[in-house]
C-alpha cells in the first residue's frame, strides 16, 4: 500500500485560512488480489470531513437560534394577526410574504441542521471503495489539527495493512506498484 499525503491551505471567502489534508492510497496488483479474494472490502477507515462549515459550534447556534426565533415570531404573532386583517377585509398580500418568509426560515433552518450534521459526523472509507478511488480529503480548522488529523490518517492506514498482511503474510514484503514514482 503506497500512501501519498500533502496538506493543503486555502483562503475562505471571508479571508480565513482553511487546512485540508489531501490523502491518495494505492494498491499493488497482489494487494488488489488479496482485498477481492479474501473478502477484505468491509474493513475500514474513519476520517474526519471534507466540508468546512461554521468556525465554531456556537456560530451555528447564532445562525439557527435567530431563524427558530423569526420562525416562532411569524408562526405565533404575526401570522394569526395577519389572518385577522384578512378576515376584517384588509389586503392580504402582504401576509402572504410573510407566510413565505416563515417557510423560507424553517427551510434554510433544516438545511443548516443537515449541514451540519455533515460536517461533524466522520467519513468511514472501505477498503473496496479505496480500490476504487484511493483519494480522500479531510478538513482540519488549524494546522496543528491537520498534523493530528494526518496522524490518524496514517495510524488508521496502517491498521488496515497490518490486517492485510495477518490474512496473506507475502504482503509485508515490498510491493511493485503500476507506476513508481
Amino acid at each position: 500500500m503506497r500512501v501519498t499525503i500533502e496538506h493543503r491551505e486555502e483562503r475562505s471567502p471571508l479571508g480565513r485560512l482553511r487546512f485540508f489534508v489531501d490523502t491518495t492510497v494505492e494498491f499493488s496488483e497482489a494487494e488488489r488480489t488479496v482485498i477481492r479474494h479474501r473478502q477484505l472490502g468491509d474493513h475500514y477507515i474513519e476520517v474526519g470531513t471534507d466540508t468546512p462549515e461554521f468556525r465554531t459550534f456556537w456560530g451555528f447556534v447564532a445562525a439557527t437560534s435567530a431563524l427558530r426565533l423569526w420562525t416562532i415570531l411569524s408562526a405565533v404573532a404575526i401570522l394569526p394577526a395577519g389572518i385577522l386583517l384578512n378576515i376584517w377585509g384588509f389586503d392580504y398580500r402582504w401576509w402572504m410574504l410573510l407566510i413565505l418568509s416563515c417557510l423560507a426560515s424553517y427551510l434554510y433552518r433544516k438545511y443548516l441542521d443537515r449541514r451540519l450534521e455533515k460536517s461533524v459526523r466522520p467519513r468511514q472509507f472501505t477498503l473496496s471503495r479505496l480500490l476504487k478511488d484511493g483519494r480522500f480529503t479531510v478538513y482540519a480548522p488549524d494546522a496543528y489539527l491537520a498534523q493530528e488529523a494526518e496522524k490518524g490518517i496514517a495510524a488508521g492506514l496502517n491498521d488496515l495493512k497490518s490486517r492485510m498482511v495477518a490474512v496473506a503474510p507475502g504482503l509485508a514484503q515490498k510491493q511493485v506498484y503500476a507506476r513508481e514514482p
